[in-house]
Formats: structure tokens, C-alpha cells, sequence
């Protein structure tokens, strides 16, 4: 009867341990799935990390600038506000951001495409009037797929890696922004602030204007919003972007 109960209570006591050991990894699971974002408003929050979508291989870029291309006649046609796009190839797999710059000729900054999603972008355009082309504009995310001391580092390098990018942004966007123009000069950004419709968010945005080659006037605003960055050839486009994307009105 002794040895029984000597059984009985090792038994109990693997249990124990076994349980303890599940609870501990089930938490630190939870808390290495999670990322720190701190909002326009310094509060921090989680955001938790997810599954990875499955990119396109070798897309076809073709089809890839048709659809951009295709997109900013629906919105013309449609007289949109503001209309948003993401991009997948027939299969329904994502086309990663690298290839999507590839496809319609522009160029990235190294620090600025390292630090951001290769499947969480989108372009957004708005109308204009009858015989202008709509504006353009492309959101990146911040990588989330990395912990949570990276992901806070991140935000000030961005910051700091788009800033960089400004001396040559105007040429680098110039096939998906101004189709068919150049640019010789160096632009100089200027800092706006711009609290969005609701009065939530006030957002820092860093401008520009500069003359093309063909005598044409063109800008480029660019901001924070999140841990989102938006790029834009309007500022109005930029703004109901930004209206789109601010954090929900809390009385």
C-alpha cells in the first residue's frame, strides 16, 4: 500500500511539472506574438504578430502595373474620394512590395524597404478633375514580424531612413508618381502638422516642391500615422488618406 502511494504522488507531482511547463511556454508564446505600438498619442498598445500571407512567386510584372494602372482608371471613372488597393496575383498569393516596385520602375530606399512589410501596402489614389491624371499615394508598414525591442527601434530609423531618402524621392517614385517626367534638382522639405477630420491624430508632414524637367511643378508629402508611412504626389490625396487611417473618436 506504501509503494502505491509513493507511485501516486511522483505521479501527481509529473503532472505538476508537466502543467507548470505548459502554462510557461503558453505564456511566453502569448507575450513573443505580440509588439508594442505606441500611438500618435504616446499610449502604448499590443499588436499582435500575424501568420505571414503567402507571397507570389516570380509574378508577372506586366500584370502587376496593369493593375495599377487599372485601379487609377476605376477611380477616375468613379470620381472617388479616396479609394484604396492591395495587390495579389490569380492564385490569391500576396505581391511583395519588392516586387511591386520592380514592376513599375521605382526605387526604395535600402533602410526604408528593409524596415517595411512586404505584404502590408497598399496605394491609395484620389480623382481629379476631367483631363487630369488622379493622384497617387502608397502606405508601408512597419515589419512586425520581429520583437518587440526591434519593432520599437524601428520607428525612429524609418524616420530617419525617409528623411534620407528625400534627396532623391522626386526621381526614385518619378514612373509610379510623374509618369514621363525627370528631376535634376535636389528638393528641400519643409514641416507641416495636420490634425485629421475626427481630432484624433496630428500628424507631422514633411513637403516638398520641385520643378521637372519639362517645366512642370510637382510635390511629395510624406507622414507618420502608427506605425504606418504615407507617400503621396497630393496633399489633399495625402490628407483623406490620412482621415481614412486616423484611430477611432473615443468621448
Amino acid at each position: 500500500m506504501a509503494f502505491s502511494k509513493k507511485i501516486i504522488i511522483i505521479i501527481i507531482a509529473i503532472i505538476l511539472i508537466v502543467a507548470t511547463s505548459v502554462l510557461f511556454i503558453i505564456n511566453k508564446t502569448k507575450k513573443s506574438s505580440e509588439t508594442v505600438l505606441k500611438t500618435n498619442g504616446g499610449e502604448a498598445q499590443n499588436i499582435p504578430m500575424l501568420p505571414g500571407a503567402q507571397l507570389a512567386k516570380s509574378p508577372d510584372p506586366s500584370e502587376i502595373k496593369n493593375s495599377v494602372e487599372q485601379g487609377l482608371k476605376d477611380t477616375q471613372t468613379n470620381s472617388s474620394q479616396i479609394s484604396e488597393k492591395s495587390y495579389k496575383n490569380s492564385a490569391g498569393q500576396v505581391i511583395s512590395l519588392s516586387d511591386f516596385a520592380n514592376a513599375n520602375e521605382v526605387k526604395i530606399e535600402a533602410g526604408v524597404l528593409q524596415n517595411s512589410s512586404q505584404k502590408d501596402y497598399t496605394t491609395f489614389s484620389c480623382a481629379k478633375e476631367k483631363n487630369e491624371c488622379p493622384a497617387i499615394g502608397i502606405m508601408l508598414q512597419l515589419r512586425r514580424d520581429v520583437d518587440p525591442q526591434q519593432y520599437q527601434q524601428m520607428f525612429s530609423k524609418m524616420n530617419g531612413d525617409m528623411k534620407k531618402w528625400e534627396s532623391t524621392i522626386f526621381s526614385d517614385l518619378s514612373p509610379l508618381f510623374f509618369p514621363g517626367e525627370s528631376f535634376s534638382r535636389e528638393p528641400k522639405f519643409n514641416v507641416s502638422k495636420y490634425t485629421t477630420s475626427n481630432k484624433v491624430n496630428t500628424i507631422q508632414v514633411r513637403y516638398a516642391n520641385l520643378i521637372a524637367a519639362s517645366g512642370k511643378n510637382f510635390s511629395i508629402d510624406w507622414g507618420f500615422l502608427n506605425d504606418n508611412v504615407f507617400i503621396s504626389n497630393d496633399r489633399e490625396c495625402l490628407r483623406r488618406e490620412l482621415d481614412q487611417n486616423a484611430d477611432a473618436y473615443e468621448p
